[in-house]
């Protein structure tokens, strides 16, 4: 895929984000958390990468 479609595909999904999400000074805050759920999903994920690495 040449890079000039790379950029145009990145540039078009940017301008659908909302204006104040793409300020560099003082943007919107969004609350991000984890979740019960993801938090085990991801214990249990590098329970396994360091079952394998070892």
């Amino acid at each position: 895929m040449p890079v000039t479609t790379i950029q145009a595909t990145t540039q078009a999904k940017l301008a659908e984000l909302p204006r104040t999400t793409q300020r560099l000074v003082n943007p919107d805050l969004y609350p991000v958390y984890m979740t019960t759920t993801l938090s085990q999903l991801q214990t249990s994920l590098l329970n396994k990468m360091t079952i394998l690495a070892d």
